[in-house]
């Protein structure tokens, strides 16, 4: 990628302050499906273990942020994710520093890591990099964030459905582009079970995306073209990390499919 930022498998790795970065592992998913009916393992915890631990290895990375999400529900916290977070926690915390970015489904979760005596913020920052989950907006007045060069965000769960009329397939994706005058880096949703939302058909739900500083809930009427996510470079996630060029240009060309 650069110098100073390399896609991983749902995960950015930045060299220059030996940091991965993942986000909205949504731990606990599998039971709210089970409650729905769903006959689904309880598995994601331990594969997201497995994943994060090779990624870790290859880099020999020395700290990770978990840039929001580590939990899914809400109003309260099921046994699953108690049991799911907990161990997650304590098999990186002896490792690596660990530092978990507060979520919009985050309301509950510093209880748990505060039993691990992992630290939980709202954002965070080093060498120029800032981490923020992305459902809102930072103040632009914080001299950190005012520093800031890079800017990566989770909550999006960014996504491209490719469907040429017989098969229809959906893949994970990086978004890079621009947030004013930082760089903006757009994570992938580290869950197993999670696909993400189809950037060429759904509008994003993250103000960065959305063009409207003045009004962070507000989407634009025409949904997407015309703001950041429009303009911005999409690298999607299948046998290899591949580019695939600017989101409008994708969207034209598979307008033609």
């Amino acid at each position: 990628m650069t110098s100073d930022l390399v896609l991983l498998e749902n995960a950015v790795y930045l060299p220059t302050v030996d940091t991965v970065i993942i986000s909205d592992l949504q731990l606990g998913h599998e039971q709210q499906l089970r409650d729905l009916g769903s006959n689904i393992l309880y598995e994601q915890g331990l594969q997201m273990i497995g994943l994060l631990e090779t990624l870790i290895d290859q880099v020999k990375a020395k700290r990770l942020v978990i840039n929001g999400d580590l939990k899914h529900e809400f109003g309260h916290i099921s046994a699953q994710e108690r049991h799911d977070i907990i161990r997650l926690l304590k098999a990186f915390k002896d490792k690596v520093e660990v530092v978990v970015v507060r979520g919009n489904h985050d309301t509950l979760t510093e209880v748990l890591t505060k039993e691990v005596g992992v630290e939980m913020s709202d954002s965070w920052s080093d060498g120029g990099f800032y981490a923020v989950h992305g459902h809102d907006l930072p103040d632009e007045e914080d001299p950190v964030y005012k520093e800031a060069h890079t800017v990566v965000i989770g909550h999006v769960h960014p996504a491209v459905r490719i469907d040429d009329g017989v098969r229809a397939e959906r893949y994970k994706c990086f978004l890079i582009g621009q947030y004013g005058k930082k760089r903006l880096v757009v994570l992938p949703s580290f869950s197993t079970i999670v696909e993400g939302s189809d950037i060429l058909k759904v509008a994003s739900n993250s103000p960065f995306l959305q063009g409207a500083r003045n009004s962070p809930g507000r989407i634009p009427a025409q949904g997407f073209r015309g703001t950041p996510r429009d303009s911005s470079n999409v690298y999607v996630l299948a046998d290899e990390i591949r580019a695939f060029g600017k989101v409008s240009e994708l969207r034209r060309v598979l307008g033609k499919l």
